[in-house]
């Protein structure tokens, strides 16, 4: 019967990520959906901005996921009791959350270091043609 319970938990986690989904594929526009499934990581076409801009995504995504997660071990033990955190599925889940939480964290740090070093004149353009021509 536990086992029932967490399906449903980690379900109903999923059909609103999706939603949350297809409210930004229909409603771009909207203050509620992300503009964008995911930030940019193309730092070396990236101006100093377009850099502060993702890193602030990648913290959203950081705090969303640690959110999601904390939520998931409460949910799961709150419904299912406590015995089955130690059950290995749970468990799987818990680590994979906690490690995309993490990503989300050093991926905003990393590009804002990034941010904070490049230089207020750094032209993409000119280095993406650059690279281009070396082609």
């Amino acid at each position: 019967m536990n086992i029932w319970k967490i399906t449903l938990i980690f379900g109903t986690l999923l059909c609103g990520v999706k939603l949350l989904e297809r409210l930004a594929v229909n409603h771009p526009n909207a203050r509620v959906a992300f503009y964008h499934l995911g930030p940019r990581t193309d730092t070396r076409y990236m101006t100093r901005a377009e850099l502060f801009i993702s890193s602030r995504m990648f913290l959203s995504w950081g705090i969303l996921l640690s959110a999601v997660w904390i939520a998931t071990v409460y949910l799961v033990a709150l419904i299912a009791g406590k015995d089955t955190l130690e059950h290995p599925a749970s468990m799987a889940v818990n680590f994979a959350l906690a490690l995309l939480a993490g990503c989300g964290y050093l991926g905003a740090v990393w590009l804002f270091v990034r941010g904070l070093f490049r230089r207020a004149d750094y032209d993409p353009a000119t280095v993406y043609q650059k690279d281009m021509e070396a082609l």
